[in-house]
């Protein structure tokens, strides 16, 4: 979800389409990794695995990370 409307999930679009539109709205909709259909095993834990990383980097620099805890 975007940030203005309330947080940012990690999460991953998935789509056959290899329009350049599907990616750009994706993105503009707050997916932060774009996969096309199908899905090759390796790259989606691969993504997985990124954004987990960069979402976990993310919460720990933020300086109202430790407000919730």
């Amino acid at each position: 979800m975007r940030p203005g409307l309330g947080g940012q999930t990690p999460a991953i679009a998935l789509s056959s389409s290899i329009k350049l539109e599907e990616s750009q709205a994706a993105f503009a909709y707050g997916f932060q990794q774009f996969l096309l259909k199908p899905i090759d095993l390796d790259d989606l834990v691969d993504a997985i695995i990124a954004l987990l990383k960069r979402s976990n980097a993310e919460e720990s620099i933020s300086p109202l990370s430790s407000l919730g805890r």
